[in-house]
């Protein structure tokens, strides 16, 4: 198996784990938080799965970037420093915007769940496993519609 197949397989089969403890999770309510946080996750993962590797023009040619890390350092390059969450959101509004608020919906209440808070409503743990699966849905057809 290839370096790239292997990578995305990699983030997919982790997204696809982080998404059954969230499914495990969303049976008992009082862990809304957690419910929130395996969902933002589990979306990471499967948003990174689908999207790499990314062919960018490069010189003359073409270049293959693999890892979500090598994404970040390349579009980051002499600018000023943001998060490499932030960095993912802008990235899925530019060139995935059909899952761009379930992503900033998922990243918001996470970050709010492992900072700020635990206690949650249980619509919005149930907002964020739905959006997770929306997501997943998009992630693992293979008609990626920008």
């Amino acid at each position: 198996m290839a370096i790239t197949s292997t990578m995305k397989k990699n983030h997919l089969d982790h997204g696809l784990h982080n998404e059954k403890v969230c499914k495990y999770l969303n049976n008992k309510p009082e862990f809304a938080d957690w419910i929130i946080t395996t969902a933002f996750y589990a979306s990471m993962h499967l948003i990174y799965g689908k999207i790499l590797p990314v062919v960018i023009r490069s010189g003359n040619g073409k270049a293959r970037i693999l890892t979500f890390e090598d994404l970040y350092n390349y579009h980051m390059a002499g600018k000023p420093s943001m998060s490499k969450h932030k960095f993912s959101l802008n990235y899925i509004e530019e060139n995935h915007p059909n899952m761009a608020n379930q992503y900033q919906f998922l990243l918001d209440n996470c970050n709010m769940a492992r900072y700020h808070k635990y206690d949650f409503p249980r619509d919005i743990s149930k907002l964020a496993y739905q959006y997770m699966q929306e997501i997943k849905k998009f992630c693992t057809t293979d008609d990626t519609v920008k």
